[in-house]
């Protein structure tokens, strides 16, 4: 993959993300582009896909009572689990 290719892909995600974000919390504000590229740099886009829902439940659990900066940290920190349990599946197989 060129990296053309890869800067359109990531620009490609980061849009799919913000308007994932944007679906399921409208009322929320939703994160800078460099946050997504951030997100996308670190972990697979499925599981920043799945951080954002969990966010999301989370959010609508707490009815809007988490700021833009408690949202990040626990959209990271749901990302940085998701990549933490994959890590350890991965490590049982292994002999």
């Amino acid at each position: 993959m060129t990296i053309t290719e890869r800067i359109l892909e990531q620009t490609q995600n980061i849009q799919a993300l913000v308007a994932l974000w944007r679906s399921l919390l409208p009322e929320a504000p939703c994160p800078d582009n460099a946050q997504f590229g951030t997100w996308l740099d670190l972990h697979a886009a499925e599981d920043v896909l799945k951080a954002i829902k969990v966010t999301a439940n989370k959010y609508n659990l707490l009815k809007g009572a988490m700021d833009q900066d408690y949202m990040v940290r626990y959209c990271s920190s749901c990302a940085n689990q998701r990549k933490t349990d994959r890590d350890s599946r991965y490590k049982e197989v292994q002999p």
